[in-house]
């Protein structure tokens, strides 16, 4: 299983959502992530990549390259 560390900046992004709904289908679908059964192993290995991939590029258009 991957651990996942959560960060201040996310915890202050997650909390400021005012969708209750969206917060927790944000915390599953990471949950998912870390610890996919088997059957969807490859699927959600990809999955992360992409997500991983769009928040690199996020990152390098708001300036931020601390990640590069």
């Amino acid at each position: 299983m991957i651990e996942v560390v959560r960060t201040d900046d996310f915890d202050k992004w997650l909390t400021k959502l005012k969708d209750r709904a969206g917060r927790l289908r944000i915390l599953k679908r990471i949950d998912r992530l870390a610890g996919g059964d088997k059957s969807t192993q490859q699927n959600d290995i990809d999955k992360a990549h992409r997500l991983a991939d769009e928040w690199r590029s996020d990152m390098k258009e708001a300036g931020d390259d601390r990640n590069e």
